[in-house]
């Protein structure tokens, strides 16, 4: 896991600022911010999220949040149904996405003008969480870029930070 050096930009009377400044600002605040959730509060469901199989072809994912192993913070705002051909036997997990939205022109050219956090749900027959045990009084963020998991196939999922 790396960690800094962090920069932040330094403000002063007459300053030009770019957008690539302004980029700098939030990224210095998104990687400290990250960095707090990882360390302090471990990655996993922080609330909500329970997660069912309704039927054999039917996954229910109730609202909630979570963090990742990365620091980023995963909300889904309303609870989720995914029909798929057989749920047993799969490992459900959310992972966090990001989606430029809000086209708008600029010049000849359109440009994305605000960027939606969001989430995926991801289903496999493998497991996502291998390096982790979730028998531990807290899960802690390994560094790495993978699915929370929610539900295990056995209807386990992993323990939440405290």
């Amino acid at each position: 896991m790396r960690i800094g050096p962090f920069r932040r930009l330094r403000f002063y009377a007459g300053r030009l600022l770019t957008a690539e400044d302004l980029e700098a600002e939030q990224e210095y605040h998104r990687a400290k911010r990250r960095l707090q959730n990882r360390l302090l509060f471990g990655a996993g469901v922080v609330s909500g999220l329970g997660c069912t199989v309704e039927s054999v072809g039917r996954i229910r994912v109730e609202a909630g949040v979570a963090v990742d192993c990365l620091g980023r913070e995963i909300v889904v705002p309303a609870p989720q149904t995914l029909d798929v051909p057989d749920a047993r036997g799969l490992f459900v997990g959310i992972r966090y996405v990001e989606r430029c939205v809000d086209p708008t022109p600029v010049g000849d050219e359109v440009e994305a003008s605000m960027i939606e956090e969001g989430f995926e749900i991801v289903l496999s027959r493998e497991s996502f969480a291998h390096t982790h045990d979730p028998h531990g009084p807290r899960l802690a963020a390994c560094g790495e870029d993978h699915p929370v998991l929610l539900r295990a196939p056995d209807g386990g999922a992993e323990t939440s930070p405290p």
